[in-house]
């Protein structure tokens, strides 16, 4: 995440890939019914992307126009992948996640990966 949206390159993706007569409109329907699933590390606690939290807005909220986008060019949108806690200068009351963290979440998405070939 980047500030709170995807990072240059993959708008740059959509913007090339994503486009009339091949991703939507009367002839495009390539990625029609393909599977479609944001994978996300967030700086912040996970706490804090909630209506309770600082930010007022879950993950799912901040990145509902990728929900949005997936709908409209006919793609299966899958509940996204994310990693909390990346902060490069996290509070002394922050939970810094361990490299076994790390390692579970990468096991937690690589099992979301194969769920969505089956």
């Amino acid at each position: 995440m980047y500030w709170f949206n995807c990072p240059p390159l993959l708008k740059q993706w959509l913007d090339e890939v994503l486009t009339y007569g091949w991703a939507y409109g009367s002839t495009g329907d390539k990625v029609k019914n393909k599977k479609f699933m944001l994978a996300v590390s967030a700086g912040g606690q996970e706490h804090i992307y909630s209506e309770q939290g600082e930010y007022k807005l879950t993950l799912d909220q901040v990145f509902s126009s990728f929900q949005l986008t997936a709908l409209y060019v006919g793609a299966d949108y899958q509940p996204l992948h994310a990693f909390y806690g990346l902060d490069t200068n996290p509070s002394e009351d922050d939970d810094v996640p361990t490299h076994q963290d790390v390692a579970n979440n990468a096991i937690e998405y690589i099992q979301k990966l194969l769920a969505l070939s089956e």
